[in-house]
């Protein structure tokens, strides 16, 4: 869902049913709100990549739209611009990085993957000093194992591809199917005591 107000401000929220909104102001009278609602969410997207290297930026999809947290994302490769996560953090149901394609993380900023999500790594990840967030059970596959620096999980997580992690793995919760491999800098951090 996505709204608009006077003052140009624009928030994604998520609601089922629409009702007729007004917002009063004491000192300046009645300001008029437009909502503008999308029919569905957006299952899946594809980067473009033909603006900008800012994944944030709707016109670098093919749904002209930037991914949410129910969106399962493709990372082609042969694009002009490769995607960068580099203004905010990201949410995703999946992500699928193709062979000869490359998806950056800039700095501290967080992709979280949904439950029932996955990391496919055919190509090149970059994360800087970036987390993967898995907000439940996950996988880690693909051909290409991919480096992270920090690596969060809230529910089993499937490792087909062995990644090497060179910051903190946190397990808040859940079971690895599979040990990574350690940098010489990690940490391994467990949060619960169904951790295996």
């Amino acid at each position: 869902m996505l709204f608009a107000c006077a003052a140009a401000v624009q928030t994604q929220i998520e609601l089922s049913t629409i009702s007729p909104i007004t917002l009063r102001n004491p000192d300046q009278g009645t300001n008029a709100l437009s909502l503008i609602r999308r029919s569905t969410p957006l299952a899946s997207a594809t980067w473009m990549g033909v603006t900008s290297t800012d994944w944030h930026t709707s016109s670098n999809w093919d749904v002209g739209a930037v991914p949410l947290l129910s969106t399962a994302v493709t990372i082609p490769a042969g694009t002009t611009y490769n995607p960068s996560i580099s203004t905010a953090d990201a949410s995703v149901a999946s992500v699928i990085i193709s062979s000869g394609a490359t998806l950056s993380i800039a700095g501290a900023f967080n992709l979280n993957i949904e439950n029932g999500g996955s990391f496919t790594s055919n190509g090149t990840f970059n994360g800087a000093s970036s987390t993967i967030i898995f907000s439940g059970a996950g996988t880690i596959n693909g051909s290409s194992q991919p480096t992270f620096n920090n690596i969060t999980i809230n529910g089993n997580l499937t490792v087909s591809t062995t990644p090497t992690i060179n910051g903190n793995f946190t397990i808040n919760n859940g079971t690895v199917s599979a040990a990574p491999i350690y940098g010489s800098s990690s940490t391994l951090i467990y949060n619960t005591s169904a951790a295996t």
